[in-house]
């Protein structure tokens, strides 16, 4: 049915049970994540060209094949891949979390 087929792409982007090489499970993920994003940052309101994936929920060192699903990643650039792991200065991070708020209020506005 459509439903299984849908939320087999938003858990592993090509069907069927995800490769237990974390090599070629991240690669098949990245290239899914670029496809979906159309190589662009998925951060509210950036248009920076993506370069990282990212994992909302973080994977772990090692990788846990359980976390590496297409509804658990985005395409972000440097910055908000940064933003999103804390790898900031305090500045910095204020910075992003005035962006943040900013995107998601002027989101839910009815204009």
């Amino acid at each position: 049915t459509s439903k299984n087929l849908c939320h087999k792409m938003t858990t592993y982007p090509y069907g069927g049970e995800p490769p237990k090489d974390r090599a070629t499970r991240r690669k098949l993920l990245r290239e899914a994540v670029v496809y979906e994003s159309k190589g662009i940052c998925e951060w509210a309101e950036c248009t920076s060209r993506g370069t990282d994936m990212a994992h909302i929920k973080a994977a772990g060192m090692g990788g846990a094949i359980s976390n590496d699903t297409l509804d658990n990643v985005a395409f972000l650039c440097h910055f908000h891949h940064d933003v999103l792991d804390f790898r900031m200065s305090m500045r910095q991070r204020s910075f992003a979390l005035q962006q943040l708020v900013r995107a998601y209020v002027l989101s839910n506005r009815k204009i």
